[in-house]
């Protein structure tokens, strides 16, 4: 059975066997799952700490949006493919792996020169899975869940402009709290 375009972008986690090179690609291009998406809040998190002045401006060249050949190249392959031109599964992969390595390499850089920040990016991490949690078990209440975690997202950016620091984390898990009693508000409406 052939997966949906719409499947392999929205729903689907993780990569099948099975898929073609041209589905891996898609995935790796537009799910949130995929290494791209994985790649754009560890940029945004350099971008952030240059800014604030935590990093150096170079660090936007070795780690952040401007070191980005794999990705680049995944998408390149992905259009390859939509010409009906040929890509090997070995093209993809290397490129993937590439794509990982560069990811947990910017990792590794941020918690060794600002562990603050990933800190506060757990507590947002929290956030979204309490969101999903709720959409799971309250699908009726899906939408205004997703409403409360947008919510709880933009508090947490704009709180000094996400300045990395201690009290960061202090506020994300403060809003995580406040977001919880939130969201048992809303299971108590659905549950009358």
């Amino acid at each position: 059975m052939r997966n949906s375009h719409d499947y392999i972008v929205n729903q689907a986690t993780k990569t099948a066997a099975r898929w073609t090179v041209r589905e891996v690609l898609a995935f790796h291009c537009f799910n949130k799952n995929g290494v791209i998406a994985a790649r754009r809040p560890l940029d945004n998190a350099i971008d952030v700490l240059v800014e604030a002045g935590r990093l150096k401006s170079g660090s936007i060249y070795a780690h952040g949006g401007l070191d980005d050949y794999a990705t680049r190249e995944l998408v390149k392959l992905y259009d390859k493919t939509s010409a009906g031109l040929r890509v090997t599964r070995r093209e993809v992969a290397v490129l993937v792996r590439m794509a990982e390595a560069r990811n947990e390499k910017t990792v590794a850089f941020i918690a060794e020169r600002a562990p603050e920040y990933l800190g506060a990016q757990f507590a947002q991490f929290e956030i979204d899975e309490k969101i999903e949690e709720i959409k799971a078990r309250y699908p009726q209440v899906a939408d205004r869940a997703a409403c409360a975690a947008q919510n709880a997202t933009e508090s947490l950016i704009s709180c000094e402009g996400y300045d990395a620091d201690l009290a960061a984390v202090d506020r994300s898990e403060k809003w995580l709290g406040y977001f919880e009693a939130s969201l048992e508000g809303l299971a108590e409406e659905v549950a009358a």
